[in-house]
């Protein structure tokens, strides 16, 4: 991949139009570039994603079974998917410690969007 292309989750998150964003974990993951943005409505996106993007999702598709996440994370990070933005409290109200941890390990970026 270019390293001249897109921006990081960190620049990403800071940008006018996320202002009052929060890293919920994954936080060493943060210089990652994004080049692209997809949106998650099914829970089986894995071979949906490509190598830079960054998920948006309000997490409706997986509101009856969050602990998915847990078995997500690893894989979307083997395929190049540098963190995923939840919109919360509509479908679920917080994350997991599980969750959190997983995504620390693999440095994967989980943005709660405003």
């Amino acid at each position: 991949m270019n390293r001249s292309l897109g921006i990081t989750v960190k620049e990403m998150i800071s940008l006018k139009a996320l202002q009052g964003s929060k890293v919920l974990a994954g936080e060493a993951g943060l210089d990652q570039r994004v080049t692209q943005v997809n949106v998650m409505e099914v829970p089986d996106i894995v071979d949906w994603v490509h190598i830079g993007e960054f998920l948006l999702t309000t997490a409706f598709s997986i509101k009856e079974d969050i602990g998915i996440l847990k078995k997500l994370i690893p894989k979307l990070k083997e395929k190049g998917v540098v963190g995923i933005g939840i919109k919360m409290k509509r479908y679920i109200e917080r994350l997991p410690e599980d969750i959190i941890h997983i995504a620390d390990i693999y440095q994967f970026p989980i943005i709660e969007l405003p």
